[in-house]
This record gives structure tokens, C-alpha cells and sequence, in this order.
């Protein structure tokens, strides 16, 4: 049940209204821009904007291809400085 009203013991702010509750806003994943942690949600951590820029394929990167674990290992060993 959702609470309608303060207690009557507690004092109202000096504008006389209570205060409105509001929903945390958390960081876009893609642009850092301060979002309503909803859409956050029902977007995949993005804001309304890059999710619909996501979603139009603006973010899709070049398509990986599958590596065998011989390569992998190879290319870790590089990484790692022994050839």
C-alpha cells in the first residue's frame, strides 16, 4: 500500500509542501549522462538516446571471428614478452 500522507509529528519544509520523491539517476553506460535508473533498467544501462542509437546499429563494432586456442596462446605469449 502506498504511503499518502506524513506523519503528523513530523514538520513540513518551509514551503509548506512535502517533499517529492525522486528516483536515483545513475550514469549513462555509453555517454555518462545522468539517466532515471528505470530507463537505465529497461534500457541495457544506456539513456533513451544511445539506446536508440544502439538500437538503429550505430555502436555495432567490426564482427569477431572465432580464435583457435593454439592462436590465443600465442598471442598471450607476445603480450607476455616470450616469442
Amino acid at each position: 500500500m502506498k504511503r499518502r500522507t506524513f506523519d503528523p509529528d513530523v514538520p513540513l519544509p518551509p514551503g509548506g509542501m512535502p517533499p517529492q520523491f525522486s528516483e536515483p539517476e545513475l550514469l549513462c553506460e555509453t555517454c555518462q549522462r545522468a539517466t532515471p535508473r528505470e530507463v537505465l533498467v529497461n534500457c541495457g544501462a544506456r539513456c533513451g538516446p544511445c539506446f536508440d542509437a544502439y538500437c538503429r546499429g550505430a555502436f555495432a563494432g567490426q564482427p569477431t571471428k572465432p580464435v583457435s586456442l593454439e592462436e590465443a596462446a600465442r598471442k598471450l605469449a607476445q603480450f607476455a614478452g616470450r616469442s
